[in-house]
């Protein structure tokens, strides 16, 4: 997975297999540095306004906060069976990560670096890509193993639409029109 920072300058893609977190310059295509991460790496997001990266650890289950100049950890939640993906509301006050294996999604206080809460999703759902309202703070969430995408209400943490699909939905983009 790639996060971009906000002006579009850097990049961070988790690296999977080598415990990793690669920063990237965009504008000279090189590698600024790696940053060591827990294992198997892969859900990423960059929060612009507090200049973090916010990453999930696959094998560990855990959800982790860094700086990414100092590569500090600023905070970790741990629990999850698969944390897949990270996404912000648009104002980046809450996080969000849903979990593959335990079929819910967390919610954050991405500002006091607080969990808000959880919302168990149906049974074998194998929740997976996620993506935000381009105006309104509403999540859309593949339910892949359910192949179906819910519309998520992100401050009442409540399923407010379901949207059936072929098998096994998994990226999800929202398109205005």
């Amino acid at each position: 997975m790639v996060a971009l920072n906000k002006d579009e300058s850097r990049a961070f893609a988790t690296n999977i297999r080598s415990d990793s977190i690669s920063v990237l310059d965009l504008q000279n295509q090189s590698r600024v540095k790696n940053i060591a991460t827990f294992s198997m790496p892969e859900a990423i997001g960059y929060r612009a306004s507090a200049h973090e990266i916010w990453y999930g650890a696959n094998k560990e289950g855990r959800l982790v906060v860094i700086n990414p100049d100092s590569e500090q950890e600023i905070a970790q939640w741990q629990g999850f069976g698969f944390p897949y993906r990270v996404l912000f509301n648009h104002d980046e006050s809450v996080a969000m990560v849903p979990d593959f294996q335990n079929h819910y999604i967390r919610f954050f206080d991405a500002n006091n670096k607080k969990e808000l809460g959880t919302l168990a999703l149906e049974e074998g759902a194998g929740p997976q890509g996620i993506t935000l309202h381009p105006k309104h703070d509403i999540a859309f969430l593949s339910l892949n193993l359910k192949n179906k995408i819910v519309a998520i209400d992100i401050h009442t943490r409540e399923v407010i639409a379901e949207f059936p699909t072929g098998t096994n939905p998994d990226g999800v983009i929202f398109i205005s029109r």
